[in-house]
């Protein structure tokens, strides 16, 4: 999977990150989170802050900002992306040349 992420969202990716308390560095994942949607295919795409890779995870390629990323739910998503960030919103959206997958992201702290 490929994922460009923009300046814009590059910038506040790195603020989350940066604001995060010390110890292991924070990583975001995307995530296909299907938590209360009835169905494993019914999900919605999120931005996660984690504490690191999981088991099954594997970093995205595209940018040099790093997005981790479940191979499981890599079916889910096309093989292109792109990561943006609309500061007068302050909202992430993830999109493809086909689809928009959310336009209203959140930056989500799921670190233990």
């Amino acid at each position: 999977m490929q994922i460009t992420v923009t300046p814009a969202a590059v910038n506040q990716l790195q603020l989350h990150l940066d604001a995060a308390p010390h110890g292991p560095p924070a990583r975001v994942k995307l995530a296909y989170d299907a938590e209360g949607c009835g169905c494993a295919v019914d999900g919605v795409a999120q931005l996660w802050l984690v504490d690191g890779a999981g088991p099954d995870d594997a970093e995205a390629e595209g940018s040099r900002f790093r997005i981790l990323y479940s191979l499981k739910h890599e079916v889910f998503f096309d093989e292109a992306l792109t990561l943006d960030y609309n500061p007068d919103r302050r909202i992430f959206s993830l999109k493809s040349k086909q689809q928009f997958y959310n336009s209203m992201m959140s930056l989500v702290d799921r670190r233990a």
